[in-house]
């Protein structure tokens, strides 16, 4: 019975707000109240007919979606439109209903699984097609550097260690994605808060690990998961970070800049008379989550898009002559909405993620 009204729900609220994401490039608040407000109703009254594990349950995975919400908001990895809805979900999804799927403290995990893997899906996809076989061999050699391998096998083969501690200690079920999340704020909090480079840290953490582990830390099921772990961020760099931009962004005349529209490229003042631009995104891990770099720049958070005021800014640093360039590249982004709508509508019908009901499906056919 709770499973038909929260899905009866999730379909109208979920058409609504795909809907106006898809038209419109924006979610109204007055929808995510809604949902939030229902789920909390919902919540209450079920929870006086059940047990207190119910209602501890859901306080305490709305209390840590609002919290991830936020920051993956401060990250700039999404909007906060994107990130209300998320916890709009959050609220409106029980724990209960997380059947196969259910993480400890934070259910609503499956959401982001749900969401975020259908729309890598669909770049992989879609990507080759259009970015074509000399402009893909481009980006490849770029990736493929050296460099970028022995950094990113450095960073992964020693935090990869200190991830599965993290979740044995809070005995939380070992998760492939759990631990792309963890690699992904880990590399956040050395080079955004600690300014520390990751692959310095990574080095000494890997020597921490082979001295602790010994011949255990080059076990086949640990150079599995390193290289799973491994292929996926080449996989994300390549094309998240990589090809699609280009491919997802475009050029336009400083004077036709709008409200709402999110750069592709970020304005730092490098002297006081002297503005200069650089690439978001480009091929760097780092800088995708980065919201402003080491410099001055004229931007608040990027994944809100440009305010009114970074407009104003913008575009009298350029009539002033310090800024040369004309132009600036803007993101043409994807409705997010209807990818979080469909991983929702997996989770109350199936109770489980799509990695799981992807498993089953093969496992069926062996």
């Amino acid at each position: 019975m709770v499973n038909y009204l929260i899905l009866t729900f999730l379909i109208i609220f979920g058409v609504i707000t795909s809907y106006e994401d898809f038209k419109y490039k924006i979610v109204r608040n007055k929808w995510i109240l809604l949902g939030i407000i229902f789920g909390a109703i919902f919540a209450l009254t079920y929870s006086l007919n059940f047990s207190f594990a119910f209602t501890s349950n859901y306080v305490i995975n709305a209390l840590i979606s609002i919290a991830f919400g936020y920051m993956l908001w401060y990250v700039g990895l999404w909007s906060a439109g994107d990130a209300k809805l998320f916890i709009a979900y959050s609220f409106i999804i029980f724990p209960i209903v997380y059947k196969v799927s259910y993480i400890s403290y934070f259910p609503s995990f499956s959401i982001l699984v749900n969401t975020f893997v259908p729309l890598l899906v669909f770049y992989i996809i879609y990507i080759p097609f259009k970015a074509g076989p000399k402009r893909i061999g481009s980006f490849l050699l770029n990736v493929l550097s050296l460099r970028i391998l022995v950094t990113l096998s450095l960073f992964i083969f020693g935090f990869g260690w200190i991830i599965e501690i993290i979740l044995k200690a809070l005995k939380i079920p070992s998760n492939f994605f759990i631990g792309i999340t963890f690699m992904f704020l880990f590399l956040f909090l050395l080079n955004k808060g600690l300014k520390l480079k990751a692959i310095s840290v990574g080095f000494v953490i890997c020597i921490v690990r082979v001295f602790v582990q010994g011949t255990t830390a080059f076990s086949l099921h640990s150079l599995y998961n390193f290289a799973l772990m491994l292929l996926t961020f080449l996989a994300l760099r390549f094309y998240l970070i990589g090809i699609s931009y280009e491919l997802f962004s475009k050029e336009i005349k400083i004077s036709e800049i709008k409200e709402g529209m999110i750069p592709a490229e970020d304005i730092i003042q490098t002297r006081p008379d002297c503005f200069e631009k650089r690439t978001f995104l480009r091929f760097s891990l780092i800088g995708a989550m980065m919201i402003k770099g080491a410099f001055n720049s004229v931007f608040s958070y990027v994944g809100d898009g440009m305010t009114k005021k970074d407009i104003k800014k913008i575009k009298s640093i350029h009539n002033k002559g310090f800024l040369k360039e004309d132009k600036i590249r803007v993101f043409e982004a994807l409705p997010f909405a209807p990818f979080m709508f469909f991983g929702c509508l997996l989770i109350v019908i199936f109770g489980a993620d799509i990695i799981i009901l992807f498993r089953a499906l093969i496992e069926s056919f062996i």
